[in-house]
């Protein structure tokens, strides 16, 4: 079957015509009703788009100024664009109430100047084209010449006073723009400015026309300069008036979005749980996700309204949220409570060692870290049945908590040296810091530069070493700063000022370690002084206080009368000193402080032996010790603590004796402080030692031959 027969065979298709009747389309009709078909749904589809405000110019003039005085300039302006009726309606001057009606919608909007219309000066204003291209885009105006323009065609419309061949008469006779143009250097003026007051001066007949017309210029552009500045300042302040609008309007959603979901929070049962959240940063709440405050949860501080559907898709996480956030709250709540029996526990421990005087502050006694942290008081503590108040009858035997404690301590620092039965008051009973950080206090660190703090070598005997700073106390971070500088602090391990950065701690031994080099120093030491090394105790050598003489440092030559030599006293040859050196000693012109003989300078060899000076020399070297700290005064030490803050949350650090006085008059007002009754020396300090000096001792195999003592050294 051919192609026509099958058209032919085909039903052909209906289509109404203009009475609605279907008709039958044909080979002779087709067409024309197709066409005629398409043609009246266009028509008919365009007289709807046109129909919605079409009969907008038709309403009565008062109608139209009443709705249009309601809108802003730029509005207007974009109204009379859209159509040629309502163009013809706003451009004429019969509407100029209405542009000045819109004026009075914007904050302090500059009146319209006199050789504008009211048209030009909201198309200055407001429209951001470019009045060369029309380019969109072109925010900034420029109030001085009257014009926007994009970087473009501001090369091809403005001149610079600079160029070639620029008119210098009349640069004073036109406004130079305000603006910084890309390229442009010096003042700038609009070209056609230009070439308009050149033609003008050409075609006047007389110089003296000429000098009346730049006059004329020159007027009318301080006219326009003043209405420019006007402009500028109100663009500026109009500028941040829509950013404050626009940020108000920020805020506003992202507040009715929290409210919002706090209603519906609250209709879920979590209404109290929203009143206990916390308000304010601390480091803790953002150890770990999804901690967050509730104004700034992700889902809750954004700018947009909160709908049914979005609800729906953030419930889950939110209640997620807020159970996390009450299991925070409980666990701050417990600890605040451990704080608070903890402050009742140490207020015990403080009363029991106020009516048991035999407790000594010099006795090696537990810190409060070290009894909240003791098994009994633990339990205590954490038995939350008994109240705070009742600790009293609860609460063991202090005594013995301390006895414990003062045990395992002891059996700690035996373990370290490897002898379980060690004497800890011998004088070879010898420890050293393994840590040289801030915590690690030392009376010299504050003296000396960091290539000399190195060469530090700090010997600990006891119970020194049981009061060591490194023992006791640890530096929390940043993450925990919170919790430590809160204003409800743990008075279990809470020490120094509101901004300190370390912390009570249990007592621990880990960074000590037993000093084998310095034992065996200390054993020839002894012999040297004619003692026995397995009964002689620190107290004894500083009763006895020999003055030394390195014999490696004379070459092995002793004592006999005629050669100049170095000497120490005992703990000088193993712990540094606190004074400088003398003039001998200088070196590069620097002076250095005196460090521990033996163990810094000789490597703490164990084979050098040491000649202790004859008891009469002793006097002489005293007072040559004497001379030598007057002629080289050294910095004031903190040696001192204040037994009222003592083992307290706000226990400050080692003090000098100025410093002391200070913090007795202002902290507790004593005025003057008593020495062990209001203050005492520090626990962890070692005791101040007198600076090596030379002399010429006398030989000490000899004695009866030697000739009298020499009167200096």
């Amino acid at each position: 079957m051919s192609s026509a027969d099958s058209s032919q065979s085909s039903s052909p298709p209906l289509v109404p015509d203009a009475h609605g009747t279907r008709i039958k389309i044909t080979a002779s009709n087709g067409l024309s009703r197709r066409v005629h078909s398409n043609s009246q749904s266009y028509l008919t589809a365009a007289r709807k788009r046109a129909g919605t405000l079409a009969l907008l110019p038709n309403l009565p003039l008062d109608v139209l100024f009443e709705i249009f005085s309601h809108l802003l300039p730029f509005d207007v302006l974009t109204l009379a664009r859209t159509a040629k009726d309502l163009r013809r309606l706003l451009m004429h001057r019969t509407a100029r109430p209405i542009w000045k009606a819109t004026f009075k919608n914007i904050i302090h909007f500059p009146e319209c100047a006199d050789d504008l219309s009211e048209p030009q000066y909201v198309n200055l204003a407001f429209s951001p084209h470019c009045h060369n291209c029309l380019a969109n885009g072109v925010d900034k105006v420029d109030w001085f010449l009257r014009v926007r323009f994009c970087v473009e065609c501001a090369k091809k419309c403005l001149l610079c006073d600079t160029d070639p061949g620029f008119p210098k008469e009349i640069a004073e006779c036109l406004p130079d723009s305000s603006m910084k143009w890309p390229d442009l250097r010096g003042k700038v003026y609009r070209k056609q400015d230009v070439v308009n007051l050149l033609q003008k001066l050409n075609a006047q007949p007389t110089e003296v026309a000429r000098q009346e017309l730049i006059e004329r210029t020159k007027a009318k552009s301080y006219e326009i300069a003043c209405f420019a500045e006007e402009c500028q300042e109100w663009e500026d302040d109009y500028k941040d008036h829509l950013r404050y609008e626009a940020h108000m309007q920020l805020i506003k959603l992202k507040d009715d979005r929290k409210k919002a979901i706090i209603e519906r929070l609250t209709a879920l049962g979590w209404g109290e749980e929203i009143k206990k959240l916390p308000t304010y940063h601390k480091a803790s709440v953002y150890k770990a996700e999804p901690f967050y405050l509730f104004d700034e949860h992700p889902l809750v501080c954004q700018h947009r309204a909160l709908t049914d559907r979005m609800w729906r898709n953030i419930e889950e996480e939110m209640v997620e949220y807020m159970e996390d956030m009450r299991d925070y709250r409980l666990e701050q709540e417990a600890k605040s409570l451990a704080k608070k029996r903890k402050g009742a526990v140490l207020t015990i421990y403080e009363a029991y060692k106020e009516s048991h005087p035999a407790l000594q502050y010099s006795d090696v006694l537990p810190s409060p870290a070290d009894i909240c942290n003791a098994p009994r008081v633990k339990h205590l503590l954490q038995n939350l049945s008994i109240a705070a108040e009742n600790f009293d009858e609860h609460l063991p035997d202090l005594g013995s908590i301390i006895d414990e404690w003062q045990t395992g301590a002891k059996s700690t620092l035996r373990k370290i040296s490897g002898n379980d039965r060690l004497d800890l008051d011998l004088a070879t009973s010898v420890y050293a810091c393994k840590t040289r950080d801030a915590i690690h206090y030392s009376h010299l660190e504050s003296c000396l530069d960091y290539p000399d703090r190195k060469r530090t070598y700090e010997s600990l005997w006891y119970p020194q070493v049981a009061h060591h700073r490194c023992n006791g106390v640890e530096r929390f971070g940043l993450d925990e700063a919170d919790e430590e500088m809160s204003r409800e602090i743990d008075p279990s391990t809470k020490i120094g000022g509101n901004l300190s950065s370390i912390r009570r701690r249990p007592w621990s031994a880990e960074n000590l370690t037993f000093d084998k080099k310095a034992l065996r120093v200390m054993q020839n030491i002894i012999e040297s002084c004619g003692l026995d090394p397995k009964q002689t105790t620190p107290a004894k050598l500083d009763i006895l206080d020999a003055r030394l003489v390195c014999l490696k440092c004379s070459y092995g030559r002793e004592c006999d009368g005629e050669r100049r030599l170095q000497v120490r006293a005992w703990r000088k040859m193993v712990i540094p000193g606190n004074h400088r050196l003398a003039p001998p000693l200088k070196r590069s012109g620097r002076m250095l402080f005196q460090l521990a003989h033996c163990m810094v300078t000789h490597w703490g060899d164990s084979t050098i032996k040491y000649e202790k000076i004859i008891d009469a020399d002793v006097g002489i070297a005293r007072l040559e010790e004497k001379k030598q700290v007057e002629k080289h005064p050294t910095k004031a030490h903190p040696m001192w603590e204040c037994k009222h803050c003592y083992q307290k949350p706000r226990q400050p650090d080692r003090m000098s004796t100025i410093e002391i006085d200070d913090h007795l008059d202002l902290r507790h007002l004593v005025t003057p402080g008593v020495k062990d009754h209001d203050y005492f020396r520090a626990l962890d300090a070692a005791p101040e030692e007198p600076p090596a000096i030379y002399m010429v001792p006398r030989a000490t195999k000899v004695q009866s031959s030697l000739p009298p003592a020499p009167t200096g050294s």
